[in-house]
């Protein structure tokens, strides 16, 4: 049986645990990087409602030109809990950074069912409706919100204008005409013998003279386009229009080749007033565009998903998903679907990507493929394109795709080269500049700091992440702390911060959150550092307890020559202690002195904080000298 431990014996047990407990205590891990995502959970979404309209496109859901003081016919709009929501609101006001353009009456809500309590995936309804209160470009932010402050926004937009082309009724069609932006005609023969035909309005509320109305491609949509494909019909509207009158306009649907066609129908008179419509419809063709779907929900206005979410230049979309049908009755051949960045038409760049597609060349009757594609804009601005697909047999087809491109910049402000010495703190200064687009659906701008900093050397920038008003520039700060032989620079714990590689250790830095500190409060700045090594410490104090048990065991009964020889220990404990906790660094941990160009990069997220794949860069130089 062993030999239980004498007290003696545990003393020197426990002064080994004790010293063990000091070893650990005194050391700690490295920096770390740290993040945060802007994402929230995504509780009200919009769905879309397919609304045949016609007009042109803008960077919201645009109505047709209405003149001021008349109401447009209402467009219903689609908002769905995906959980269980209570005490549901509308609400209409500015958007932000645009009430320029907006006053109360612009736009008006009839028989709103988004009210009170929603069960987990119902819809309500919002039919909006254009009600111009003056001339020129109305816009409004329509909020959806619910008590537990989950909040759904979207932007409409339209033109108060005195000269105004209004669409008949949506044709109803057999097979139905598949929903675009664009005026839609039922699918008719090459050269049909009889054409269909319908009535547009022309109205001014202030009387026109000299009114021409014309035919036209569709910029970014020419191949659409012949001058045979949509007839004006006669009589034609009169050259002089009085105040408050109209006129009508027949246009008939007269395709000259296969496939979509497309044409814009325009009205203009002497001073200047001009109001535009989208026309667009079938010829015979074995292949028709069946169905359309977004691969993830466009955080915006955009409920035709034709359409996509402004985006800034250079930045990729959401992929949309769009089914292709062969509807001829007999096996297809030579099937042929555009890939890459080929969706220019004319002279358009190529703003649109197919990013892939399940479609052989060879397609069964009855058989559909999918086509995936994404908004990839080249340049601010109205961006409008198709995908044509055509086979052996003669077939064509395509569908229109439109978004809008926005921007914006990151400019530097003087110094853009700052000098410190090693344990200080240099602040850049950028100032964010978006257009009047970028923001209006809640984008935002997060910061990544550079990946060659400097050794110890932490950076952060604010605000992280930039909220954006349309056309309202953002001051941003780029904060970088160097650290010196006695001061380490803290570990930045917010987002858009990052800290440099730490490949020294110092032992006994005083505990310090530095100039200038982004840390987090009561954060040492030596925290992320060991102060002496740990498995040295660790072996010394061991020696310790040994010798100390060893004159504590049976045996030794302590005499006076003994007792000068345990004070000589405990005062080297001390020794090792006061050594490791005071004794110089072989490695400094000083920021090292030298210049370094530094890039930042400002990158776009969506109002869901999902990347737009997109950012804009801006620089600044650190020089770390001596004194």
């Amino acid at each position: 049986m062993r030999r239980l431990l004498t007290p003696r014996l545990a003393i020197g047990a426990v002064t080994v645990a004790i010293l063990a407990v000091f070893a650990l205590a005194s050391s700690s891990g490295l920096p770390r990087v740290s993040a945060s995502s802007t994402g929230t959970p995504v509780v009200m979404l919009l769905s879309p409602s397919n609304t045949q309209q016609g007009c042109a496109l803008g960077p919201a859901f645009t109505f047709c030109d209405q003149a001021p003081g008349t109401t447009g016919p209402a467009v219903q709009f689609n908002a769905e809990a995906n959980a269980a929501v209570s005490s549901v609101s509308v609400s209409i006001a500015a958007i932000p950074g645009l009430s320029a353009n907006f006053a109360a009456g612009d736009f008006t809500i009839t028989g709103n069912t988004c009210t009170g309590d929603l069960a987990a995936n119902q819809q309500c309804q919002i039919p909006v409706a254009f009600s111009p209160t003056m001339a020129g470009l109305r816009q409004a932010q329509i909020t959806v919100t619910d008590a537990a402050g989950d909040t759904l926004i979207f932007n409409v937009e339209g033109t108060g204008s005195q000269f105004a082309l209004a669409p008949p009724a949506p044709a109803s069609c057999t097979p139905a005409a598949l929903p675009d932006n664009a005026y839609m005609f039922c699918t008719q023969p090459i050269n049909p013998t009889t054409p269909t035909t319908k009535t547009f309005t022309l109205s001014s509320a202030g009387g026109a003279n000299n009114v021409n109305v014309t035919l036209a491609a569709i910029p970014g949509l020419e191949s659409e386009f012949a001058s045979g494909d949509f007839t004006i019909e006669t009589p034609v509207c009169p050259s002089t229009i009085p105040a408050g009158g109209s006129c009508s306009i027949g246009v008939a649907f007269t395709p000259t080749a296969a496939g979509l066609r497309s044409a814009a129908l325009t009205a203009t008179d002497d001073s200047g007033d001009t109001t535009t419509i989208y026309l667009a419809g079938s010829a015979t063709s074995g292949l028709t565009f069946s169905s359309v779907a977004p691969t993830d929900g466009q955080p915006c206005g955009m409920t035709n998903h034709f359409l996509f979410c402004s985006l800034p230049a250079g930045g990729v979309s959401p992929v949309t998903t769009l089914n292709l049908a062969n509807t001829s009755g007999a096996q297809i051949t030579g099937l042929s679907v555009p890939t890459g960045s080929v969706i220019a038409q004319g002279s358009t760049a190529p703003d649109f990507t197919v990013q892939g597609n399940s479609c052989a060349s060879v397609l069964p009757s009855g058989a559909s493929c999918n086509i995936t594609v994404a908004f990839t804009p080249t340049a601010s601005g109205l961006r409008q394109g198709a995908i044509v697909v055509s086979d052996a047999q003669g077939d064509r087809t395509a569908i229109n795709l439109a978004g809008v491109g926005d921007d914006y910049s990151i400019s530097t402000q003087l110094p853009t080269e700052i000098s410190v010495i090693p344990g200080n703190t240099a602040t850049f200064n950028a100032t964010l500049t978006p257009d009047n687009v970028f923001g209006m659906n809640g984008e935002q701008v997060t910061f990544i700091c550079p990946t060659n900093l400097p050794t110890n050397t932490s950076c952060a920038v604010t605000p992280c992440p930039a909220t954006i008003t349309p056309g309202t520039p953002v001051s941003v700060q780029m904060v970088l702390v160097t650290s010196s032989i006695k001061t380490v620079a803290p570990i930045p714990t917010a987002g858009c911060s990052s800290y440099g590689p730490s490949l020294s250790v110092m032992i006994g830095a005083p505990p310090t959150n530095g100039p200038g500190t982004p840390a987090a409060a009561g954060e040492s700045a030596n925290k992320s550092s060991p102060l002496y090594p740990a498995l040295l410490v660790f072996a010394a104090f061991g020696a310790i307890g040994l010798l100390v048990a060893k004159l504590a065991a049976p045996g030794n009964a302590l005499s006076r020559k003994r007792v000068p020889l345990l004070f000589a220990c405990a005062g080297l404990a001390a020794a090792i202690l006061t050594g490791c906790r005071h004794h110089a660094p072989t490695n400094t941990t000083a920021t090292p002195t030298g210049s370094t160009v530094l890039t930042f990069h400002g990158a776009a997220l969506d109002a869901n904080g999902n990347p737009l794949n997109t950012s804009r860069l801006f620089q600044g130089t650190l020089d770390v000298v001596t004194k």
